[in-house]
């Protein structure tokens, strides 16, 4: 690792420059997960389906995901309450505050998202 201007880096291997599998990689080794990784409320992917109407149905988009959220029961199992599925966010951000690749200044945003999609989870 290195240090600089008190932010902790990693160092690239071969002296070339990280791409992001190589950070995403690094922050998997070091343990700590995205909040919505740690607590999550559905199944992403980093691909979608192309529309049969725009041709090559049986293709992928990268890059554009799908959000497939949990089964009301699912979450309830998991998280008996919107305070312990918050407290999980909060756990996870305090980790990566932690590390600094969070500021503090954004857990605010972080769980008024997190209350938000909590609440579009469970009215379905």
């Amino acid at each position: 690792m290195v240090i600089r201007e008190n932010i902790t880096l990693f160092s690239c291997p071969l002296d070339v420059s990280c791409p992001l599998d190589v950070v995403a990689q690094l922050l998997q080794q070091s343990r700590w997960e995205a909040p919505r990784v740690a607590a999550p409320l559905a199944a992403h992917t980093g691909w979608n389906l192309r529309n049969p109407k725009i041709g090559a149905p049986e293709e992928l988009f990268r890059m554009v995901g799908a959000y497939f959220p949990f089964s009301r029961e699912t979450v309830v199992r998991r998280y008996p309450s919107r305070e312990v599925y918050l407290e999980k966010i909060r756990a996870a951000a305090r980790q990566l505050m932690e590390g600094r690749y969070l500021l503090p200044g954004d857990l605010p945003s972080l769980e008024a998202l997190s209350a938000k999609e909590w609440e579009f989870v469970n009215r379905r």
